[in-house]
């Protein structure tokens, strides 16, 4: 079955009779019969079912439209890639991240990377982790760096690219900073700062407070990072992060001994997702630079 073929019966299926289809694809509605038969014959089963009023999808051709569709846009893709790459324009490279890794060193890398990758225009959208997974199986960007392994695993090819722990974050001058592991109960004594429920490190510590049957005393849920930081620093409440903020003057981070509240950060792409060898290159860069 060729490319060809598919982009047919595509074609087909959107106005469900030859001669309007034919004429969208320029050829004759014989010429199109004709294929649609064979590759009928190909798979030994019925794509159509030739009615009085028009065509009818059978179960079979249900199943090769969502397929012949997501093949077809992965083909537009590489053709577009290719092209760039034979006129000498660069490649528009997008790439989501979670919300807290923008700043990181990996994404910092590459904003700037042009000199390394000269081929490649890379466009950084940070989002809050629920939609950055959701824009790369939508293909609105090709690959991202996202918390926790994808919860659609099976659409993702995904890699563990950074391990962290989440972490009590308080002023260095709060009762609990002299602690070198902390554990969730002892922080229900303190008014907790943290983020929301679409970001995934809310559920991840709700979920252990909820099997261990803590109560935490929450002072702000919100995904304002800035009233976050300033509740923190002014020792009004615990803020709930990860080791990332061991980097923050004045606060630290203090790691929960609990084994479930880890904050992993994945490389993620679409399973079979078609990339040239500049992306491919790229993304082999950062993992050995950044990984680990």
């Amino acid at each position: 079955m060729e490319i060809r073929e598919l982009k047919y019966f595509v074609t087909l299926c959107e106005h469900m009779r030859f001669a309007p289809a034919a004429k969208a694809l320029f050829i004759t509605p014989q010429a199109l019969s004709k294929s649609i038969r064979a590759m009928e014959e190909e798979l030994h089963a019925e794509l159509f079912k030739r009615e009085r009023d028009g065509l009818r999808l059978t179960e079979l051709g249900m199943v090769l439209l969502r397929e012949a569709q997501g093949v077809l846009e992965k083909f537009d893709h590489l053709e577009r890639q290719l092209a760039a790459i034979a006129s000498g324009q660069r490649i528009h490279l997008c790439v989501a991240l979670c919300h807290g890794l923008l700043n990181t060193d990996f994404a910092k890398y590459l904003s700037n990377c042009e000199d390394a990758h000269p081929k490649l225009e890379v466009e950084l959208i940070e989002l809050p982790d629920q939609f950055a997974e959701q824009y790369v199986e939508q293909e609105i960007c090709d690959f991202g760096f996202v918390i926790g392994p994808p919860d659609n695993w099976e659409g993702f090819h995904f890699t563990l690219f950074r391990h962290y722990r989440v972490c009590a974050v308080v002023p260095d001058t709060h009762p609990l900073a002299a602690k070198r592991v902390l554990t969730l109960e002892e922080c229900a004594n303190y008014p907790i700062v943290t983020k929301n429920s679409i970001f995934k490190i809310y559920g991840i510590v709700e979920n252990c407070a909820r099997d261990k049957g803590i109560r935490l005393n929450y002072l702000l849920r919100s995904p304002n990072e800035v009233l976050w930081m300033n509740l923190v620093q002014s020792g009004e409440g615990v803020g709930i992060g990860t080791t990332m903020y061991d980097t923050n003057p004045g606060l630290v981070a203090i790691p929960f001994a609990e084994p479930q509240l880890d904050w992993d950060i994945y490389l993620i792409q679409r399973r079979n997702a078609l990339f040239s060898p500049a992306v491919q290159s790229l993304m082999k860069d950062v993992l050995r630079r950044f990984q680990r």
